[in-house]
């Protein structure tokens, strides 16, 4: 027997309720998370209102952790980085030694020093690694030339 509100949940990924939007979908937050909670998205006017579990999600059945209900901070928080930064390196260790920088300025700075490792020290001394820490796996880098 169901013991939530079907007709508050429905089974469709859209619906109206009241002044919200309400979306259903899931979620994953590095680092770390390899579960896809089912979520419920409520939005007013274009904003993320509030989340709730959802409960016809298989996996976690309507419970959430604090990643889930810190949705929020995570989306609106005033100290989320939304641009590229880069740091100066004569202010390492300072606590304004970031600035914000064009993706232009970013990518550059990503392809310069990616090509003086890669002469430097060789191709295979760029490794990616995809994972949470329980299970890395090495990507090593393609020579690009």
């Amino acid at each position: 027997m169901t013991k939530y509100n079907e007709e508050l949940y429905r089974g469709e990924r859209h619906w109206k309720e009241g002044e919200f939007d309400v979306y259903r979908s899931t979620h994953w937050s590095a680092p770390g998370c390899h579960n896809g909670c089912g979520l419920v998205y409520y939005v007013k006017d274009g904003v993320l209102d509030h989340v709730e579990g959802d409960p016809r999600a298989a996996f976690n059945q309507g419970r959430l952790c604090i990643r889930c209900l810190n949705q929020l901070e995570a989306i609106y928080g005033k100290d989320r980085v939304v641009h590229p930064m880069r740091r100066d390196p004569a202010k390492r260790g300072d606590d304004d030694a970031w600035e914000q920088c064009s993706w232009d300025e970013a990518y550059d700075l990503i392809e310069e020093n990616v090509r003086r490792i890669q002469k430097d020290y060789g191709p295979e001394s760029i490794v990616g690694l995809v994972g949470t820490g329980r299970d890395v796996n090495c990507q090593l880098a393609l020579t690009c030339y």
